[in-house]
């Protein structure tokens, strides 16, 4: 097998172990949010791929872009699929026979995902919730203004992908 091929080969392995160890990794071993998962089994399976180059004299620049574009087109799909709402919409309208109404979305799919979006603020430290109301804390302002920033750095305005 010719050196590149076989850098392909091992880089098309590193990311279905990649693929596995997400999908899961996170049921069975790891108790921790997704995204911290893709980003340890990427590390872990970067650190793989070095110390096989070492070992098996693999072209680890070839294996490494041909795992990173796979890793990086996984977490894209992932997150698109993770979270969407309008994926969300989709599997209520149809486990409901094909039709449902704004107020059964709202309620269903809008309102839920707004309260786990608010609890998780809460969790984190960034709002406090007072009576009925949500206050933005010290470290929810911190960190909105560093996005805000990076917005500004990137030219990021409403793409409408998210």
């Amino acid at each position: 097998m010719t050196g590149p091929i076989y850098a392909m080969l091992i880089g098309s392995i590193c990311i279905l172990v990649h693929v596995l160890l997400v999908n899961q990794g996170g049921k069975y071993f790891f108790k921790m949010p997704p995204v911290m998962l893709h980003a340890f089994s990427a590390i872990l399976l970067t650190f793989l791929l070095v110390i096989l180059s070492f070992i098996a004299c693999l072209d680890v620049w070839l294996a490494f872009c041909f795992f990173s574009f796979g890793v990086s087109s996984y977490l894209f799909l992932f997150g698109a699929i993770y979270k969407s709402l309008s994926l969300r919409f989709l599997i209520i309208t149809k486990s409901q026979g094909g039709r449902a109404s704004f107020e059964e979305l709202d309620n269903v799919v809008t309102k839920m995902s707004f309260s786990e979006r608010a609890k998780l603020l809460c969790q984190m430290g960034m709002v406090i919730k007072e009576q009925e109301q949500y206050c933005i804390s010290f470290i929810g302002k911190r960190f909105a203004h560093k996005i805000n920033r990076l917005r500004r750095i990137f030219r990021i305005t409403s793409l409408g992908l998210y």
